[in-house]
């Protein structure tokens, strides 16, 4: 992996700071996940940045420790009944 330079201002970096603070990550990782998706959308595609913020958003939730596990042992209809059993 090689490391890269950026040159930015001092308006720029600050309001990119405060976005990743409301993201909750850190300003490297929002980097290489905005660079990672316009590269796999490729030159020609051209990304709305809602459409940018949702594939962000579905990565950190695919990558979180909390995602939603496929084998949980209880159904709906489980808690419906027990929370109404008399």
């Amino acid at each position: 992996m090689q490391k890269i330079e950026l040159e930015l201002d001092e308006q720029t970096l600050e309001r990119a700071r405060q976005l990743t603070q409301l993201r909750q990550t850190t300003l490297e990782e929002w980097l290489k996940s905005m660079i990672n998706q316009l590269v796999m959308t490729g030159l020609d595609s051209t990304l709305t940045a809602w459409e940018m913020e949702k594939t962000f958003i579905r990565q950190r939730i695919a990558n979180s420790p909390s995602a939603p596990s496929s084998t949980r042992s209880w159904t709906r209809e489980d808690i419906y009944n027990a929370r109404f059993a008399r």
